[in-house]
């Protein structure tokens, strides 16, 4: 939307003007280029950590994908956007990284053995310790990123929730109040007052600590789910889809992701253990909620499967005999597969 792309712009034009400030800080005083020294002080066990919370920032490309109906070639244009803006993303995360450790300047001029140690007991007001150091337009400028930052990452949150809550309430699998459009506005009006009171109940409840660590877990969760409909998706119905991105290495890449997000979540459990019972338990209500309603009042689609002649004795016994028309003995295997789950589906 409008909102989302000039959050993004704001971010776009402030970031050169800090890696303008700290290249000039860098011309006048070499020595805080010693900042990187020594490298991973604390070993790769805050590198895991990070990398943990990294989902969580690299959360919303996946967003491109409600576009489907309103682009050109989605096929085609959809992937390349999703890749893409996780290729920006990298840079705008690396730059930042980098202008901040150069920025720092401790009392009396960098010194390799006391930068890293002097922001680290600054917490959550390290990087505006450190930006302290580009000159009085430091902290301003990276004030102001901050703001577009987190007005567009709720802005995404607000819009991908919204749409998936319509989006389960027009297939039945919500009930039909979350897909009522508003007849002036023409959004969705229900879905958009449960995201909002879903975010005011999680603000309230929580610390800003245990909300990172639930996002980035529920991040996690979500990729590991993505990661193994992949593996079965291709095992099933990879001679029926027509693809625009084929992932590359499969089925080793998904497969050796998932274990190491699963090592990850695991590590999250020892950073904040509410947030996980949190994750945990929200998945559960998913599932029953899914259980109980969303199963029973699913809307039917053309690809559902309709019995048009039912045998009384069959249904007793739970026995039946299915046929399947093999035209090419070449896809017999996946025909048969692609039968089989489509059975025990039904």
């Amino acid at each position: 939307g409008r909102a989302g792309t000039r959050f993004a712009l704001a971010q776009m034009i402030l970031l050169p003007l800090l890696v303008v400030l700290a290249a000039a800080g860098i011309a006048v005083e070499p020595a805080r280029l010693l900042n990187f020294k020594p490298f991973l002080p604390t070993g790769w066990s805050g590198v895991i950590v990070t990398m943990a919370f990294a989902y969580a920032a690299f959360a919303g490309f996946e967003v491109v994908s409600r576009a489907g109906t309103e682009a050109i070639r989605p096929r085609e244009n959809l992937p390349r956007a999703a890749i893409y803006s996780t290729y920006g993303a990298v840079l705008v995360y690396l730059l930042t990284a980098c202008v901040a450790i150069v920025a720092f300047r401790p009392a009396g001029g960098p010194d390799p053995q006391t930068a890293w140690q002097a922001l680290a007991p600054c917490g959550e007001w390290m990087m505006a310790r450190s930006f302290r150091g580009l000159g009085p337009m430091g902290v301003p400028i990276l004030t102001l990123i901050i703001v577009a930052a987190c007005l567009s990452a709720l802005h995404a949150a607000v819009y991908t929730a919204t749409r998936i809550s319509f989006g389960f309430g027009r297939d039945g699998l919500l009930p039909a109040p979350f897909a009522a459009i508003s007849s002036r506005q023409r959004t969705p009006r229900v879905a958009l007052y449960y995201t909002g009171l879903a975010i005011l109940v999680a603000v309230i409840l929580f610390s800003v600590h245990d909300l990172m660590v639930l996002t980035g877990t529920l991040c996690l969760l979500l990729a590991v789910c993505v990661n193994l409909s992949v593996v079965r998706v291709r095992r099933l119905m990879g001679d029926e889809l027509i693809y625009g991105y084929l992932m590359p290495w499969f089925p080793v890449l998904p497969l050796l992701a998932t274990v190491v997000q699963v090592v990850l979540l695991a590590v999250m459990a020892f950073v904040s253990w509410i947030a996980w019972v949190v994750a945990a338990a929200w998945l559960v209500a998913g599932a029953i909620l899914y259980r109980m309603y969303g199963r029973v009042h699913a809307a039917q689609t053309g690809d559902d499967l309709q019995v048009l002649e039912a045998d009384e004795n069959r249904q007793a016994t739970g026995q039946y005999r299915v046929v399947a028309a093999v035209a090419n003995p070449d896809t017999a295997l996946s025909l048969v597969r692609a039968t089989h789950a489509l059975c025990r589906a039904k």
